[in-house]
């Protein structure tokens, strides 16, 4: 247990990095999302070798990091393809898919619902002005949701 209570702070450090990140350069960088990724395997591999848990943990995890990447992702591309925008970056969609690799599947529903509604809060209340930029950075409303999710166990 101490091995995932390692892998879930410093996961949830990368998460929170990432979100400030995107607040201060619109941007979520490789690495971290990288970083997450080789914990989670680190994490998979120690738990296979020294707790002996069975091969399903990880294919699990990959799945669930599919299920919530890949509904994003066909919205995005296809509001790309309707309105010749882009409507979410890919950065945000890596962190939803590194994100996932850590949810059960129950959480992944959740972690989608929060992260819309944090972004349309974050929207109104930070994004209202009138600048030409008109980017919202999204990592932070999927970073919160997820920490929501995890810390609560919904």
């Amino acid at each position: 247990m101490e091995i995932q209570l390692i892998r879930n702070i410093l996961f949830t450090g990368c998460l929170f990095l990432a979100a400030f990140h995107d607040l201060k350069e619109r941007k979520v960088p490789n690495r971290l999302i990288g970083t997450m990724i080789f914990l989670w395997i680190s994490e998979r591999i120690l738990s296979i070798l020294f707790l002996k848990v069975h091969f399903t943990g990880p294919a699990r995890g990959l799945l669930c990091g599919l299920a919530l990447f890949a509904p994003v992702f066909l919205i995005s591309f296809l509001f790309r393809i309707l309105s010749g925008k882009q409507g979410i970056g890919n950065g945000d969609l890596k962190l939803f898919f590194a994100s996932g690799l850590y949810l059960d599947s129950e959480m992944i529903l959740f972690v989608l619902f929060l992260s819309c509604l944090f972004g349309l809060l974050f929207f109104f209340l930070f994004g209202n002005d009138k600048k030409k930029d008109r980017t919202i950075p999204f990592a932070p409303a999927i970073a919160f949701s997820v920490f929501l999710v995890m810390n609560r166990g919904m």
